[in-house]
């Protein structure tokens, strides 16, 4: 069995016995992940939900869900 992980944003999968369909944003290769820039962009999108200033609160959660979620990808792949 052949295995595949990718970050994708805004998308859908769909899977059958023989193809796999992926329409989506942007898809990132775990081995295309800059961690340090990722883990920048955590650190900024936790700076702004508790600075305690006026912003896009809906924003700043994307922006730190997004940073995880690429921060736990490139880790498993050992990025």
């Amino acid at each position: 069995m052949i295995s595949f992980d990718y970050d994708l944003r805004n998308g859908y999968v769909d899977v059958n016995q023989d193809q796999v369909t992926v329409l989506a944003d942007a898809a990132e290769k775990p081995v295309d992940i800059d961690v340090a820039r990722a883990a920048a962009a955590k650190a900024r999108a936790l700076g702004r939900l508790t600075e305690g200033v006026a912003v896009d609160i809906a924003r700043a959660q994307a922006s730190l869900v997004r940073a995880e979620h690429r921060l736990v990808l490139a880790m498993r792949q050992g990025a």
